[in-house]
């Protein structure tokens, strides 16, 4: 795997696939056939003039590897019940008790217990 710490110039070498698999804990072949078949599988690539392998940056695994972990089911799920909460208004008092079956008192009036209170 490429050198982890920076060099005095301060860019960081490019990634090979071999360096990418590591990462990604996928095989040669795998991400190879992802570059063909089904690109937004893996990062974008970075291919300097004078080469012909792929090559990518660290910075851009990086970044797709945080907006894969933001796209997850998981957070899809989180983010569409917060939004569902705040989508729903909250309820008046009065309007729960008539979905209840209860009858709203006005405010002044003394509430009825039942009917064996009107007795």
């Amino acid at each position: 795997m490429a050198n982890a710490t920076t060099p005095p110039h301060g860019i960081r070498p490019l990634l090979t696939v071999d360096d990418l698999a590591a990462i990604l804990r996928r095989a040669k072949s795998t991400i190879l056939a992802d570059l063909r078949r089904a690109p937004q599988r893996v990062p974008r690539t970075c291919t300097p003039p004078g080469t012909r392998r792929p090559l990518w940056r660290p910075e851009d695994v990086e970044a797709w590897l945080q907006a894969a972990a933001e796209q997850s089911p998981t957070a899809r799920k989180k983010r569409r019940r917060i939004a569902a909460e705040a989508a729903i208004p909250a309820a008046p008092a009065e309007a729960s008790a008539r979905v209840q079956g209860a009858r709203a008192t006005p405010p002044g009036e003394p509430a009825q217990q039942g009917p064996e209170a009107s007795a």
